[in-house]
């Protein structure tokens, strides 16, 4: 099971996964809002310690929305914790206003297969989409802090899920779904606690391989 929470302090978030005892916990950036990582590292800060003692105690995997103070800047980050390791933590890519942007794209080898994440308005870069179907990934996670937008994101989520190829897990601030790897969105839950039944379904991805030569015909 996909477990994402929203909106609740992170004690109840952790709590409704004692209850549930997801195979993924996604905890939305609402509930542990900013983080100092350096802060983390010099042992005055503990919330990173106190995901992965949760995440090792559960053998979970995590992925907790967060902006990441790092050298007096901020990134809009996602940590991943499997079974109480770190794996990493990804930065959106894409320009987004005060926050700085990330260098890489990352994917990560979980338990629970090759997940790739992207974070915020990356979702509608479909480059970025690319680079993760070229990785193979098994599945997709997307965490975006925003209200969702049926107008614009259900269309992109839609077309980037059938172009991958992969089942998107797609969590915004205020509802979660689920597509498919044919395009379709086949469960969405709303509230702060949002439960999924977790699959890795995959087909061949849709995007074009090699380069495409431009003819530019002159009158």
């Amino acid at each position: 099971m996909l477990l994402c929470m929203s909106a609740v302090p992170l004690s109840i978030a952790l709590g409704c996964d004692d209850r549930d005892r997801a195979d993924i916990l996604c905890l939305h950036r609402n509930v542990i809002g900013r983080v100092d990582l350096e802060a983390e590292l010099r042992g005055e800060s503990s919330v990173m310690r106190r995901l992965m003692r949760h995440s090792a105690r559960h053998g979970n995997l995590m992925i907790a929305a967060t902006r990441a103070r790092v050298e007096g800047g901020e990134f809009n980050s996602a940590v991943v914790i499997d079974r109480g390791k770190v794996l990493g933590v990804s930065d959106q890519m894409s320009s987004c206003g005060k926050t700085l942007k990330g260098s890489c794209m990352r994917c990560y080898r979980t338990s629970s297969g090759l997940m790739g994440l992207i974070l915020s308005d990356d979702i509608r870069c479909p480059q970025l989409w690319h680079a993760m179907s070229r990785a193979g990934c098994d599945f997709v996670v997307a965490m975006h802090e925003k209200v969702f937008d049926e107008t614009r994101d259900h269309a992109f989520l839609q077309c980037m899920a059938y172009c991958c190829g992969r089942n998107v897990y797609a969590n915004f601030c205020d509802l979660s779904r689920r597509y498919n790897c044919f395009g379709n969105c086949d469960d969405s839950a709303s509230g702060i606690e949002r439960r999924f039944a977790f699959c890795a379904h995959s087909k061949p991805d849709t995007f074009m391989r090699g380069t495409i030569k431009i003819y530019v015909e002159q009158t």
